[in-house]
């Protein structure tokens, strides 16, 4: 038999281990936080590519920006442009460049702003990709990505 000074310690200590249980209470979460965040794409070229033989040369462009949840990482598309295939001849210059552009109040606690580009060259019967994607730091509310053939 246990004495009745020990069982008193020791429902004590069970009381105790059941009251601190119930004391956790749900996961604190962050107030939410909007801030605006602004991703510019910027594609041109300060090359001539009028000469004959950049005939074969085209490329297709595609940007996009994401927002990505910080805890399940699911992804939420924001932003998905192509320019299609064009010639080299057709990329304009500077003063005319094709600009992509995407504002979007973001809760900076939830999720994070992704962004890329990928492009997509095709020259005669060769083949290449390039593709650049980074997130945006929770600091920064903008930035300006140039792609610059």
């Amino acid at each position: 038999m246990i004495p009745m000074k020990n069982s008193l310690i020791i429902a004590i200590l069970i009381s105790l281990v059941f009251i601190s249980c119930e004391s956790f209470g749900p996961e604190l979460e962050f107030p939410v936080l909007e801030k605006e965040k602004k991703v510019l794409f910027e594609f041109f070229t300060d090359k001539d590519y009028s000469a004959t033989q950049f005939d074969s040369y085209f490329v297709n462009l595609n940007v996009g920006v994401s927002l990505v949840d910080k805890i399940t990482a699911e992804e939420i598309r924001i932003l998905k442009e192509s320019t299609g295939m064009i010639p080299f001849k057709e990329i304009p210059d500077e003063l005319n460049k094709i600009r992509f552009e995407i504002k979007e109040s973001v809760d900076i606690h939830r999720y994070h702003v992704s962004f890329g580009y990928s492009h997509y060259v095709r020259i005669g019967e060769t083949f290449q990709m390039k593709a650049i994607s980074e997130f945006l730091p929770d600091k920064e509310d903008e930035k300006l990505v140039v792609i610059k053939f």
